[in-house]
């Protein structure tokens, strides 16, 4: 038998769940943005997330003055990535100390979890990504 135990181990093995953080920010507000994402980011990456039918969760934030939209939510089935845009209020964050825009941006993205709804995924995975992103509130 020519077996491949290296082919093997891949099909086998089950990867933590990659989560991006990405957007349009003001620029006034790209250094606070990024020491806020990276902090965050730190904290999502350190979840041990597996869900089958969710390998990817990809955040594209809005920081942007008089800036307002409906976030849009997808799911792209062939790659099992959840694409969620994210608002966050350009007067609010920019009045806000360090900690205070880690805590606006974990709850917004928290928020964005909490109300998504989608046929290919199932509840149970949606209650399982928002119970685990709000254990780092």
């Amino acid at each position: 038998m020519n077996s491949n135990p290296i082919k093997n181990s891949k099909l086998n093995k089950k990867d933590n769940m990659k989560i991006f953080i990405s957007g349009e920010i003001e620029k006034d507000m790209y250094e606070q943005f990024r020491i806020a994402r990276n902090l965050v980011l730190s904290e999502l990456e350190k979840i041990q997330l597996e869900v089958e039918d969710v390998l990817e969760i990809s955040f594209y934030i809005f920081l942007l003055k008089g800036f307002e939209t409906i976030p849009r939510k997808r799911y792209a089935k062939k790659q099992k990535r959840l694409e969620i845009e994210v608002v966050l209020l350009h007067d609010e964050f920019k009045i806000s100390d360090e900690q205070q825009r880690i805590n606006i941006m974990k709850q917004s993205i928290i928020n964005s979890i909490s109300d998504y709804n989608n046929k290919n995924i199932t509840q149970t995975s949606i209650d399982l990504i928002k119970s685990e992103f709000a254990k780092m509130l």
